[in-house]
């Protein structure tokens, strides 16, 4: 019986692989988004987020005090990358999540500008294209 090749292999399906000596698993949802904003906050040049889409309406922490920073993921992500210009954030949002947007307030508005190119880099995956193409052999 032939071995499988492992799926992680340096160069071809990863850049490379690392250990940690921490680890932590997020089971709720409030608690993702209060340290996801904490560290956010601690970025020095990059952060990558990856989801089905992105609500910019999400408040990011409702347990919080004001703080003097944007609670709403859409004005926090804005606020950061002008506090910390040397900072780039890149989103990659699943394309047919971008339908669900249309009705959401300002949130079509938001990703508009993202995907024109501020320093909030929106892209779309596209994988219903792949998904659905057809060979034509």
């Amino acid at each position: 019986m032939d071995a499988k090749p492992p799926v992680l292999r340096p160069g071809d399906t990863c850049w490379r692989i690392e250990t940690t000596d921490r680890l932590a698993v997020i089971v709720d949802a409030a608690d993702y988004f209060t340290i996801l904003r904490e560290v956010m906050q601690k970025a020095q040049h990059n952060v990558f987020m990856i989801g089905w889409e992105f609500d910019t309406r999400i408040d990011l922490d409702p347990r919080a005090q004001d703080d003097g920073v944007p609670h709403r993921m859409g004005r926090f992500l804005n606020w950061l990358v002008r506090k910390r210009p040397e900072l780039n954030i890149y989103l990659l949002q699943w394309d047919v999540g971008l339908l669900g947007t249309l009705g959401r307030g300002s949130t079509p508005l938001r990703l508009a500008d993202w995907l024109l190119g501020s320093r909030v880099r929106l892209k779309l995956d596209h994988a219903c294209q792949s998904a659905f193409k057809t060979d034509p052999s």
